[in-house]
C-alpha cells in the first residue's frame, strides 16, 4: 500500500519489543540502567530504558542472536531511525522496506528460536 516508513518504523519497534521480552526472560528483570554523568558521575536518570542497540548487544553476547546475524541487527535500528525521522535522502521505497521486513523476520525468528 506504499506505508514504507511506517512499515520500517513498526519493524524497529517489533525487534526491540522481541528483544525486551527475551531480557526479561533471561534475566528475569526489565533492561533498565542508570545514566552517569562522565564528568561529575551523578546520576542524571534512574531507571531509564535500554536502547535498541544495547539490546542488540546484549542478545549478541547471551548468543539470544548468533554472532554472524551481528552487522545486520544494526540495520533494523538504523533504518527505522532513518524512517521515524527522515532526511530528504531516505529512501522511501520497496526495495528498503523489503530489506528492513526480511531482516526483521529473520532476527524476531533467532529471538524466539532459543
Amino acid at each position: 500500500n506504499g506505508c514504507f516508513l511506517s512499515s520500517i518504523v513498526m519493524c524497529r519497534r517489533a525487534y526491540e519489543g522481541a528483544l525486551i521480552s527475551k531480557y526479561k526472560q533471561v534475566e528475569n528483570k526489565d533492561p533498565l540502567k542508570n545514566i552517569i554523568c562522565k564528568s561529575c558521575k551523578n546520576i542524571l536518570k534512574s531507571n531509564a530504558f535500554f536502547g535498541i542497540i544495547e539490546l542488540h548487544n546484549w542478545a549478541i553476547e547471551k548468543k539470544v542472536i548468533p554472532d554472524k546475524f551481528k552487522n545486520i541487527g544494526f540495520l533494523i535500528p538504523n533504518l527505522g531511525a532513518g524512517g521515524a525521522h527522515p532526511t530528504e535522502s531516505f529512501p522511501r521505497d520497496s526495495e528498503v522496506t523489503n530489506i528492513v521486513i526480511t531482516t526483521t523476520l529473520a532476527l524476531v525468528k533467532r529471538v524466539y528460536s532459543n
